[in-house]
């Protein structure tokens, strides 16, 4: 915690190194460092230090954030990318606990109405997506009412969306693929909703098995129409070994239920059996 408190103090230093220095290890890159995957206690451990970090140090981070933030126009100079990356860090850490504080909801609010670049809109919507607080659907709801003509910018809504640690992503999940703006003929959109699910290492890998069951269906899904983009869906399953032999059994269980799906193409075949193989 000094040592943080350091960095966050640091009025002279680069901001754009600052914001970096600030930053947490992604669990997908923690989980790379052990010997067998324990997704529940790795997210709690994560998000524990966080929330740690924002609770300890909200004055000092409440400060930086307000130095920081400039509604102007967007400007790519690499102080304003400094800027941005700092006050966005400290942003992601305010609103860390799953109810923040309602003075720090009302300030990310004020940033995503008052933004003058997308960076600072998406930075706002990612940190409140983790949030179970009423500010979320309104801001996600503002986001598409006003992008949703902007197909690459709703793919960004999308990957949002589906990234959210809280436990009712995969049911938001299967409610976004009956969305307008969601289309199983459309491999970005594909991508950025199931393809996300599948990254986002804390849900995906929820002890009932509900998301592998899910994937799997999707999978199976494409198989006929997108088997290329079916075969790029199976990757979270590749390292299926290295979880405990609970999740190892259910995921093994999917695998091999695509497996014996009927007039299985060449592409997901392959990716299957390697998996399986491995």
């Amino acid at each position: 915690m000094d040592s943080v408190r350091k960095v966050v103090k640091d009025c002279r230093g680069d901001k754009s190194l600052l914001g970096m220095a600030l930053g947490l290890p992604a669990e997908t890159y923690l989980a790379q460092q052990m010997d067998v995957i324990d997704p529940d206690n790795l997210h709690h451990a994560r998000a524990f230090v966080q929330m740690e970090i924002g609770e300890q140090l909200r004055v000092e981070l409440r400060e930086v954030w307000q130095e920081n933030n400039d509604p102007g126009g967007y400007c790519l100079s690499p102080a304003a990318i400094g800027q941005r990356r700092l006050k966005n860090m400290c942003l992601s850490y305010l609103l860390s606990e799953s109810r923040p504080q309602q003075e720090d909801i009302d300030r990310v609010v004020q940033q995503y109405r008052q933004a003058g670049n997308m960076t600072d809109v998406v930075a706002v919507l990612s940190a409140i997506s983790h949030c179970d607080v009423p500010e979320r659907e309104e801001l996600l709801e503002e986001y598409y009412k006003k992008w949703r003509k902007e197909q690459l910018v709703m793919d960004k809504w999308l990957i949002i969306q589906a990234g959210s640690s809280l436990p009712s992503t995969l049911s938001e999940v299967k409610k976004l693929m009956e969305h307008p703006v969601f289309s199983m003929a459309n491999p970005n959109k594909v991508r950025a909703l199931i393809g996300s699910f599948g990254a986002n290492h804390v849900v995906f890998h929820n002890s009932d098995g509900a998301g592998y069951r899910f994937l799997a269906e999707q999978i199976v899904s494409l198989n006929a129409t997108n088997p290329q983009i079916a075969s790029r869906l199976t990757t979270p399953f590749a390292a299926w070994k290295r979880y405990d032999s609970n999740r190892q059994a259910l995921i093994k269980e999917q695998l091999q239920f695509i497996l014996n799906q009927k007039d299985l193409s060449g592409d997901v075949y392959e990716m299957v059996r390697r998996s399986l193989d491995s």
